[in-house]
């Protein structure tokens, strides 16, 4: 029996090759590792003569990338919507046209521009970047600065003009920064939550909730021909009945009770209703 030898292999067959980017003395050191491998290193340059010349794009960041204050102007008018971002303005011209197209009137812009039948545009023709402000304590403040000082100068929609009831302004803006712009998080053992923005209510043991929710519902007796009663967030109405125009009349004054709620967006819970009748004796 023979025994078949086999040809020697030819190395070259064998042989890898790889390209690494040259441009530091440590990609020699890394490469010196595959030395006596058949794997084999090639270099290319990074700086290749297309690169020299061809021109650099400059990719400034869009103004309507940034946060800030700014302002929607209404096409039919001419006068300005103030608001401010944290995130960026083409985000919330995109919520300004959603409530406008939905018609709904969540913001003072989408008001005007529903109520009175105005134009409004895209982001380029109708929105402008104020002041760019990175940091959220900032921008109410600053806010409420462009909307007084465009009010003086008879700017600003009529949806968003300052009704404060003879308050001082610094005081609102004063609530506002209390109000606006807080989070929470919630602990469970050892972990915490990621925080969430608290989108209503005032922080529970403060001094001031109780006072805002009083001036809260501090019209809720208005357009009323019955007697209302307030204790905190109990409320009692009642009316002498003697015939049944007064029933109509306290009727009447329930349901203006729970229009009221809705355009406050307060709920009346009716598992605690109760209602009574008295008569004297005698």
């Amino acid at each position: 029996m023979q025994q078949k030898t086999r040809p020697p292999t030819d190395k070259k067959e064998n042989e890898i090759w790889t390209t690494f980017t040259y441009h530091s003395p440590k990609i020699r050191a890394v490469t010196n590792i595959f030395r006596n491998t058949n794997i084999k290193i090639a270099f290319k340059t990074a700086e290749t003569t297309q690169k020299i010349i061809k021109p650099h794009r400059q990719n400034p960041t869009s103004a309507y990338e940034k946060s800030g204050i700014y302002k929607l102007t209404c096409k039919t008018c001419k006068k300005a919507y103030v608001g401010q971002t944290s995130r960026n303005l083409r985000a919330r011209h995109q919520e300004h046209t959603r409530y406008i197209k939905n018609n709904d009137p969540r913001s003072a812009y989408a008001l005007h521009i529903l109520n009175n039948k105005h134009e409004y545009g895209t982001m380029e023709e109708t929105m402008t970047l104020l002041k760019k402000i990175d940091k959220q304590s900032l921008l109410l403040p600053t806010e409420q600065l462009y909307i007084q000082t465009m009010h003086g100068n008879n700017e600003l929609i009529p949806e968003q003009i300052p009704k404060y009831s003879g308050v001082d302004s610094r005081v609102v803006v004063w609530i506002r920064e209390f109000l606006l712009g807080r989070t929470q998080r919630v602990r469970v053992g050892g972990q915490l939550s990621a925080e969430v923005r608290v989108m209503s209510g005032v922080p529970q043991g403060s001094v001031l909730g109780p006072l805002l929710f009083l001036a809260y519902v501090n019209d809720i007796w208005r357009n009323m021909e019955s007697t209302i009663r307030l204790f905190a967030d109990d409320s009692v109405i009642y009316k002498k009945i003697i015939n049944n125009a007064d029933k109509e009349i306290l009727q009447k004054d329930l349901d203006r009770l729970g229009e009221w709620a809705v355009v406050n967006e307060m709920k009346i819970n009716p598992s605690k209703v109760r209602q009574f009748a008295s008569r004297k004796l005698g």
